[in-house]
């Protein structure tokens, strides 16, 4: 059953169906495809969000499993909520972000050339329409994208 709404003087209808956008909507540039690099401009931005999201978790995770116990010295937290609380008060809230920016260095390019492959990948599996794919070639580019930055972006 349908239903409607307005945000900010902007009406809506909402129904059960798929929001189906003009082709127009849904390309970058006048031509209808979609820029080179909007790949990799979009997982960038998903890289960002992502790790500004978890690396206070993975900063406390890394300092739960350094932490020794029955340790006199060093951090001793009690759990996640104790030590967010402790790295916060001690090294200040930007200490829940120590190493954001190598962090950055990492993801952005394994994220953007992952999102490259893919789309590579997929238009060597499958002659067709990308978005019509069958899910074993998606699965398969899928596969092969994750593995292909590794490879050169993975220090040996």
């Amino acid at each position: 059953r349908p239903s409607s709404g307005a945000i900010s003087g902007h009406s809506f209808v909402c129904s059960r169906r798929p929001l189906a956008l003009p082709d127009a909507a849904m390309s970058a540039s006048p031509g209808g495809a979609k820029p080179a690099w909007a790949p990799f401009a979009a997982a960038a931005f998903a890289a960002v969000v992502e790790l500004s999201i978890m690396q206070p978790l993975d900063v406390v995770k890394t300092r739960m499993h350094l932490q020794g116990f029955g340790v006199k010295t060093g951090d001793n937290f009690g759990g996640t909520v104790a030590a967010l609380r402790g790295i916060a008060r001690t090294e200040g809230v930007g200490g829940l972000w120590r190493g954001f920016v190598p962090g950055l260095c990492v993801v952005i390019p394994r994220r953007g050339f992952k999102f490259l492959f893919y789309d590579a990948f997929v238009s060597m599996l499958w002659r067709g329409e990308k978005g019509k794919a069958p899910f074993a070639h998606s699965m398969a580019a899928g596969g092969m994208a994750g593995g292909a930055p590794g490879g050169g972006l993975t220090p040996q």
